[in-house]
């Protein structure tokens, strides 16, 4: 999962998680945000052990060190990343592909990195990391000038991703059904091939998408 930053992405990628965990126990969700990881602490988790003890590691053997919510089990990311810490964050590929193997499910919220790629070390990564993806959701704000970043967004991921999925998620819609239903012909009329689901703002919808509903 990315997107545009502050769109909701990180609590789209708890509420995806926690459902496929309900289904699939023992699946995973892997914060990767390498600019604000805020996975723990929004579940009042600790940041340790998280992604900081994977960077580097070429044989991932023992899971049971992460903390678990449910059935769900949670790699935290990095909250104060350094130069350092980003240049090793490289191994992100093998990480993931570890993770692959071992889990049912693996959920990534890989934050919004590629958005600033040119002014970000981790933008590379990020994007090593979504190309492994068998579906890459990416979140959007519905509101004008949120929809236009959602495209250019999805625009570049198509071109650097290829033929990869793509789901695009526009959170905090209005709540009238007709303007969520021409947001969503907008992202079809560019994006013919992806999937578009629309979220409006609406207390009951955000509560049903925490239950996974």
């Amino acid at each position: 999962i990315t997107g545009i930053a502050g769109a909701g992405r990180t609590e789209l990628a708890i509420a995806l998680a926690m459902a496929i965990a309900r289904a699939h126990p023992g699946s995973v969700l892997l914060d990767a945000d390498l600019r604000h990881a805020s996975i723990a602490q929004r579940l009042q988790l600790s940041i340790e052990p998280g992604l900081a003890d994977l960077l580097g590691s070429s044989v991932i053997e023992d899971l049971d060190i992460f903390p678990t919510v449910g059935s769900l089990r949670i790699v935290p990311g990095i909250v104060s990343p350094s130069v350092g810490t980003l240049h090793e964050a490289r191994s992100l590929e093998t990480i993931i592909g570890a993770l692959r193997t071992l889990t049912p499910a693996c959920v990534i919220d890989g934050g919004s990195d590629l958005e600033y790629r040119e002014r970000s070390q981790s933008g590379a990564e990020i994007e090593s990391a979504l190309s492994m993806a068998t579906m890459t959701t990416v979140v959007g704000e519905g509101t004008p000038v949120g929809i236009t970043r959602l495209m250019a967004y999805g625009a570049e991921l198509q071109q650097r991703l290829g033929t990869s999925t793509i789901r695009f998620v526009i959170n905090r819609a209005p709540r009238d059904v007709h303007r969520r239903r021409e947001l969503r012909e907008e992202m079809l009329q560019l994006f013919p091939h992806a999937a578009v689901d629309v979220i409006a703002v609406d207390r009951a919808v955000c509560d049903a998408a925490w239950r996974g509903i």
